[in-house]
């Protein structure tokens, strides 16, 4: 999946911080802190409430743990233009 990598930016701090935090996918009580957390942080920062407003991803599991709990690789441009021409 190729994601806009600016409009994801918050979203990586999210996993940072949930990274740092020790939070695991695999732990319901992980999972459900995460979303505690960020609807706290939500009620305080009305930036971060307008960018987390998709309710769907906080009402389903599988969605939070995709969203903000799932390690993610970045792969600069240079990489998908290589790939692109080696499969010509």
């Amino acid at each position: 999946m190729v994601y806009n990598n600016e409009s994801r930016s918050w979203i990586r701090h999210v996993q940072k911080a949930f990274a740092l935090l020790g939070l695991s996918a695999f732990q319901s009580r992980d999972r459900e802190a995460g979303k505690a957390l960020l609807e706290r942080l939500g009620a305080l920062s009305p930036a971060l409430r307008v960018r987390s407003r998709p309710c769907r991803t906080f009402s389903n599991a599988a969605r939070f743990v995709d969203t903000f709990l799932h390690a993610r690789s970045r792969l600069g441009l240079e990489y998908w233009l290589e790939a692109i021409d080696a499969a010509g």
